[in-house]
């Protein structure tokens, strides 16, 4: 079998809003199979720790915050 070549992603960190449910977590998953470190961010804990849990299960690499990127002092 031939060697699979390096991602361009490999290392990279990626921040993902509304990382917890729908394209967010579609995305999240697809770029941290692809080798990057994933930043999730969103309004829901219970749904990036479900986000999370699937990523770190298939080897990825990946930290959550939960904030609400409408609210500036949220953001800070």
């Amino acid at each position: 079998m031939a060697k699979q070549p390096e991602s361009p992603l490999r290392d990279s960190i990626v921040l993902i809003t509304g990382g917890g449910r729908g394209i967010g977590r579609l995305y999240a998953r697809r770029l941290a199979a692809e080798g990057a470190v994933v930043v999730l961010v969103a309004r829901s804990a219970l749904e990036l720790k479900d986000v999370a849990r699937s990523i770190k299960a298939e080897g990825g690499k990946v930290a959550t915050y939960v904030v609400d990127v409408t609210r500036k002092t949220a953001v800070r």
